[in-house]
């Protein structure tokens, strides 16, 4: 039986995507999923990838596909392995990127010692146009009892629990992919508040808008999930600032689903839709609930109460200030020379400022291609505005 070459990978990221865009890419990644239990004796590196055999053909309407060879390992399923092995990261990196010879030993060697071990590795299978030896994507190394929360299924029943809370689907107004998280946010414009004292002595950075002629918020909802097992499914209240499009994430708010499985058998794994029907609806109408408390003019005041006091606080030294929080939230050097660009730009000199710039500057980051830092940066925001206020 001969196998057909690969078909194309399909893309791997996706910003500032609609509903539609959204649900087109995750159906067409679910469709290249591959989800295989190996004993962690058997992985093996070879020449910087990783080496995938004894999984069957793969048979679909366009052919049959031979998904034995060697997969691009991401920059997560490396830390995954160096966690598996107890090799320091940083090394294992430095070995990838300068020594591949020394990368592929030391998880070789140690797998070798690994006797009643099994892992699970999510991949995707195609051809990179990009690398002719790549049969596809290695997203992942984790446990063989990871629990699935794949980014369709999740998607979907976030979707369910805005239609159950009476939000329309087209108010996903952005989501963003990466090979390790899908980020969906609702803008609830009509939910609209004042915020002079957070924005009055704001201006965009990237227009020169004045907080001051426009110091209104909005309501809104962040959803998360990770596929790969690098974060928790979550959903969290945002709160946007119409001069500028600044999202300021509230996590202490969020409602978390924690990936949870049984231990799984050797081999290929098929899923059936069904297996957590149970909890998929459970975690729908607490979506539900959420968005329903979330987008009301009362939540998102009493959010803007919370953080004013320590917004208002003046910076004796800014720039000093911004140095401790950078330490602090392990922002680096490149970042925080763009907070401080954005700081300057934005003219606010408070603490609110320092919060404004990090979350402006998240922005850039997302767009850049840096997306989860760029919707780290987001959940950041307020961590930066406390500490920027203690440290005045």
């Amino acid at each position: 039986m001969n196998s057909a070459a690969p078909p194309p990978l399909p893309a791997r990221s996706l910003r500032k995507a609609d509903t539609a865009m959204l649900l087109e890419l995750l159906t067409a990644q679910d469709a290249r999923k591959l989800d295989v239990v190996v004993p962690a004796a058997a992985l093996r590196i070879d020449r910087g990838y990783l080496l995938v055999d004894g999984v069957d053909p793969h048979l679909n309407d366009d052919g049959v596909y031979d998904l034995n060879g060697l997969y691009t390992l991401t920059d997560a399923a490396v830390a995954d392995l160096a966690t598996d092995f107890g090799i320091p990261i940083t090394y294992l990196r430095h070995c990838r990127d300068k020594n591949q010879r020394a990368f592929c030993n030391a998880i070789n060697d140690w797998a070798r010692y690994e006797t009643d071990r099994k892992v699970l590795l999510r991949l995707l299978w195609g051809s990179d146009r990009r690398d002719k030896l790549s049969r596809g994507i290695a997203r992942a190394v984790l446990s063989d009892s990871y629990g699935f929360r794949d980014n369709l299924d999740m998607a979907t029943v976030f979707l369910q629990g805005l239609h159950e809370a009476g939000i329309d689907n087209s108010r996903v107004v952005a989501a963003d992919i990466s090979d390790d998280h899908l980020y969906m946010r609702v803008s609830a414009p009509q939910i609209a508040v004042a915020a002079p004292e957070l924005l009055g002595n704001y201006r965009s950075p990237f227009n020169g808008a004045s907080g001051a002629d426009c110091p209104i918020v909005f309501a809104g909802v962040e959803f998360r999930n990770s596929e790969t097992g690098h974060g928790r499914t979550m959903v969290a209240p945002q709160i946007t600032i119409k001069i500028c499009g600044n999202g300021m994430t509230f996590t202490k708010q969020a409602v978390a689903a924690i990936h949870k499985g049984t231990r799984l058998p050797q081999g290929e794994i098929r899923w059936k839709a069904d297996t957590y029907a149970a909890d998929d609806r459970a975690f729908s109408l607490k979506v539900r609930d959420a968005v329903q408390a979330f987008l009301t003019p009362e939540f998102v005041r009493q959010r803007i109460d919370e953080i004013s006091g320590a917004a208002q606080i003046k910076l004796t030294e800014p720039e000093k200030t911004l140095t401790v929080v950078s330490k602090q939230l392990r922002f680096s050097d490149a970042e925080r020379k763009g907070i401080w660009e954005h700081f300057l730009a934005a003219g606010d000199r408070s603490a609110g400022g320092i919060m404004h710039a990090v979350t402006s500057y998240a922005q850039v980051l997302a767009d850049d291609g840096r997306i989860d830092r760029g919707n780290e940066f987001n959940s950041l925001g307020l961590n930066a505005l406390h500490l920027a206020a203690a440290n005045a």
